[in-house]
């Protein structure tokens, strides 16, 4: 059975795990929140989303603040395979020195993914994984802020991204 999630005024510090290191979410068809939160020095030690993982689901994070997250892919937010007219919003929301090994300092989004940004601040973000012109496999990733593949659609109005 699938189940949403609603977070509204929560903090989230120093929280492990494989992936999420705060928050595991998804579910086709189910719709999350997050709303006013802070997480701060979450990590995914082996893989996605060092605050949040978020997995075919639509929904809002509004009014939150992302620092000092880390992950292999998406330092703060890991945002995956969602479906049209199921997007996922960002909204007055901070992201701050938040870490990717590979992709997306900030938030890595993937696969047939909508994402919008609106009024967004997105500053010293990074990735810590540096190809070489002969590694063909990572020379993809990147984004210090943000990584988009894979039929990703991802909108910004009001976005800074600062360093």
């Amino acid at each position: 059975r699938l189940s949403s999630v609603d977070v509204n005024k929560s903090k989230f510090y120093d929280n492990d795990a494989n992936d999420g290191g705060a928050i595991y979410v998804g579910g086709a068809g189910v719709t999350n929140h997050v709303y006013s939160s802070v997480f701060e020095r979450n990590n995914a030690s082996e893989g996605k989303g060092g605050a949040i993982n978020w997995i075919a689901s639509a929904g809002h994070i509004i009014d939150s603040n992302f620092t000092d997250n880390f992950a292999n892919y998406g330092g703060a937010v890991y945002i995956q395979e969602t479906q049209k007219d199921h997007d996922v919003i960002v909204k007055d929301t901070e992201f701050v020195g938040n870490t990717a090994r590979f992709g997306g300092g900030a938030v890595n989004v993937l696969n047939n993914m909508y994402m919008n940004f609106y009024n967004v601040n997105f500053t010293d973000n990074s990735v810590s994984y540096s190809a070489s012109s002969l590694d063909s496999y990572y020379s993809s990733y990147g984004g210090g802020a943000i990584h988009s593949q894979s039929k990703a659609v991802v909108s910004f109005e009001h976005v800074n991204f600062n360093s």
